[in-house]
């Protein structure tokens, strides 16, 4: 077959006109319902994104096809994009990028007139997955977008999320801020591939009481009966440096934790799989780091406490003998000791 008679088959149902609505899908495939109004820029991009991955295509550039339809899709998405994307990563024999944009095509079209013949392509897809890696495809969706996907308690991505793992059963978990967590069990056969859809509900906005007040000339009193201001003895400086290091901590933890934060957004964001999955192990790793000065700080508060529990509980009579404490941590475990005199 010509190459142009190659790029008659896979590409010309992609065209982008200026005129044109959306793009159609395959010939013969209807489009897909209710296609949102496209911004007139976002639709120019598209354009050119498409044109490139068709120059690429002709060229057997077939990695530079599929990232430029790809770049398409997200600008202008269109069922027929993901198809030409699924026929660039048959052409670099990625078996798994293949049966995802297939299958994606068939989420986007149900109605679409070559559907047996896709099917028939997945399935064949399938087979070839599960005997070159042993493991099979898992498609997670969700009514929110950009929830993480937890898989048998292990984070994975954010939804909606595809990935191979081992058939049998397993467990999938959603979860998001402003959200109740969703999730259910699922069986994944070895030679099929799934899609497993949870929905998010909002939480139920809960009421706060206000907190008392002292009323004029009312002193505010601690929970221990002690009128603030109030002291014992002087203020040792392990209670001062444990407080510190705490604080510090604590802040450190903080500082991940937006890093963190920021990370998970360029999961959302990025363009490309490889660097969504380069993302999201940075992430992994600043979250495993803002947990482990969260423990840090957290022991030398309480350590702290401890602490200023003793100088306060001095009357400034005998002096007590010399108080100490250490805090220790190794990755997913602190401890703290203490000594001195109650």
């Amino acid at each position: 077959m010509t190459v142009r008679a190659c790029l008659k088959t896979a590409l010309i149902c992609c065209a982008l006109s200026s005129t044109a609505g959306p793009a159609v899908a395959q010939p013969g495939a209807k489009p897909s319902a209710a296609q949102p109004k496209r911004d007139a820029d976002a639709k120019a991009r598209a354009q050119k994104h498409f044109e490139r991955g068709v120059a690429a295509y002709k060229e057997s550039r077939f990695k530079d096809a599929v990232d430029a339809f790809l770049d398409a899709h997200r600008e202008y998405p269109s069922p027929s994009l993901s198809f030409n994307a699924a026929r660039a990563y048959d052409k670099l024999l990625d078996t798994a990028g293949a049966l995802r944009f297939y299958r994606e095509y068939l989420r986007q079209t149900p109605d679409a007139t070559d559907r047996k013949s896709v099917e028939t392509r997945v399935s064949e897809l399938e087979t070839k997955l599960q005997q070159e890696r042993g493991r099979q495809q898992v498609t997670v969706l969700s009514n929110v977008e950009g929830a993480t996907v937890r898989i048998d308690d292990q984070p994975v991505g954010v939804a909606p999320w595809t990935g191979e793992i081992l058939p049998g059963t397993h467990k999938v978990k959603l979860s998001l801020d402003g959200y109740d967590d969703s999730e259910q069990s699922f069986e994944l056969l070895a030679h099929r591939a799934l899609d497993v859809t949870l929905s998010l509900e909002r939480k139920a906005a809960t009421a706060t009481e206000p907190k008392p007040s002292a009323g004029p000339g009312e002193a505010v009193r601690k929970p221990d009966g002690d009128t603030a201001g109030s002291s014992g003895g002087g203020i040792s400086w392990m209670t001062w440096t444990a407080f510190g290091v705490g604080a510090a901590a604590l802040g450190g933890a903080a500082v991940f934790e937006v890093m963190r934060a920021s990370s998970e957004e360029d999961v959302k964001t990025e363009r490309t799989q490889l660097a969504r999955h380069d993302a999201f192990d940075q992430m992994e790793s600043q979250q495993k780091t803002a947990r482990i000065f969260a423990g840090v700080g957290a022991v030398a508060v309480v350590a702290g406490g401890v602490l200023l529990a003793l100088d306060l509980s001095k009357g400034g009579g005998k002096k007590e003998g010399p108080q100490a404490v250490s805090v220790g941590c190794v990755p997913g475990h602190c401890s703290a000791a203490f000594a001195g005199r109650f």
